[in-house]
């Protein structure tokens, strides 16, 4: 069984080929019309039904959620500030894994929970604080939708979240933070490695090919 990981395929969200035009030239080049087709099928290239994708949020927008049951591979999903309720949902009812909350897979993560909710409260029940902290050969990651230690003006609204998941950055002593949100961009800092599709060829990309986690 492999294990991939990817962000923000925003399924049914047309104007995304406006704000991010080598997904454009990426469906033409292949000769598709549909730009969710094209993405169904680099997923379903590479994944098989037994192999398991993390999912770094924003899969959808609109009708584009139905897309999801084409999706090949046990599905665990981080979510992103344009996953809805609704479509939580419906994810769950195709077998999804989504997370709500935090899971640290650490012997310390107990401790680090319980710090987090004494900090921040009632805060730490934000719908948006979705990670995973894992330990990955010798390295300490931490799986977000948002990059961490990476303010941006435009995201004012999602600060309290990015504070806290910096805080767990430290706490859990993370070396990476493997993150979406930002398309195209690339963080500042150089142990965030950014998972969205254009960065990983539109298709799901295997853990063990991202950088910081090569050999």
């Amino acid at each position: 069984m492999k294990s991939f990981v990817v962000s923000d395929t925003h399924f049914g969200h047309t104007n995304i080929l406006l704000y991010e035009p080598s997904r454009a030239t990426h469906m033409h080049l292949s000769g598709h019309s549909s730009f969710d087709r094209y993405l169904v099928e680099r997923w379903n290239e590479r994944v098989g039904v037994n192999d398991s994708v993390l999912h770094l949020g924003d899969v959808a927008f609109g009708d584009g959620h139905i897309v999801a049951k084409k999706l090949k591979g046990r599905i665990t999903l981080i979510k992103g500030n344009h996953d809805r309720p609704k479509y939580l949902k419906y994810y769950k009812s195709l077998g999804w894994d989504v997370i709500d909350g935090v899971r640290i897979g650490l012997d310390e993560g107990g401790r680090i929970l319980n710090s987090l909710r004494r900090v921040y409260g009632e805060h730490s029940r934000h719908p948006l604080l979705s990670a995973i902290v894992e330990r990955i050969g010798d390295r300490v990651v931490l799986f977000s939708h948002f990059p961490v230690f990476d303010d941006n003006p435009y995201d004012e609204k999602f600060s309290q979240v990015r504070e806290m998941l910096e805080f767990l950055f430290v706490e859990c002593g993370c070396d990476l933070n493997i993150h979406g949100h930002i398309h195209s961009q690339k963080a500042k800092e150089p142990f965030c490695i950014n998972a969205s599709v254009e960065h990983t060829g539109f298709k799901p990309c295997l853990l063990e090919e991202l950088p910081g986690l090569r050999g």
